[in-house]
């Protein structure tokens, strides 16, 4: 999933499309894609060596959201004919 989140150039992420997420839950997703978007915005200035550092910090903050209760699950549109790499999320509420 970080590999996913960190070569996309556009990121769309949809919370909650049950509708069954609490408000704090909905916070909790919202904070995650916060941290997720300021760590993509950096990536591509970093150093190769700092690259691990931060697909380790990726790794984290979604094992995080899955010990809280959250499954996350994503699609890509990377392939070599598209120019912009397009991710979307989804997150279900386990």
């Amino acid at each position: 999933m970080a590999h996913l989140l960190i070569h996309c150039s556009h990121l769309e992420y949809h919370p909650d499309p049950t509708n069954q997420l609490e408000f704090e839950e909905t916070l909790l997703i919202e904070e995650f894609m916060q941290t997720i978007m300021e760590m993509m915005e950096v990536f591509d200035f970093v150093e190769p060596e700092d690259r691990h550092f931060f697909i380790g910090k990726f790794d984290e903050e979604i094992k995080l959201l899955n010990k809280v209760g959250f499954y996350i699950y994503g699609s890509c549109n990377d392939t070599l004919v598209n120019p912009i790499k397009y991710t979307e999320l989804v997150f279900v509420k386990i």
